[in-house]
């Protein structure tokens, strides 16, 4: 006997109609949005950094300082993009001694 809601009519879902989780209203899988949180994390960190050293090169041509606020954008970009990375690996990781992270040692 098939449970209620495997495409059996009158059940939740229909023949052919993906199963929706809990808190998925979209129907896509876990690992999709840890995926797009992941290219959004990547993409975040990176323009950070060509950011922060185009704002530098703009001020360097502003008060003829040149390459001292360059660098300064370029460091403060960097230190984003490893802020941004490191949260992004938390996120990803889950709660400690879940996921995908190693387990922790006792």
């Amino acid at each position: 006997m098939r449970e209620p809601g495997r495409g059996q009519p009158g059940g939740e879902g229909g023949e052919g109609t993906p199963q929706q989780g809990p808190g998925d209203p979209g129907g896509r899988s876990p690992g999709t949005r840890g995926m797009a949180a992941a290219y959004q994390g990547a993409v975040e960190a990176v323009l950070a950094v060509v950011i922060a050293t185009l704002v530098g090169y703009w001020v360097d041509g502003r008060l003829g300082t040149s390459p001292a606020f360059l660098l300064l954008g370029l460091a403060l970009g960097f230190a984003a993009f490893f802020v941004r990375l490191w949260r992004m690996r938390d996120l990803m990781s889950g709660p400690r001694g879940e996921g995908p992270g190693p387990p922790e040692s006792s």
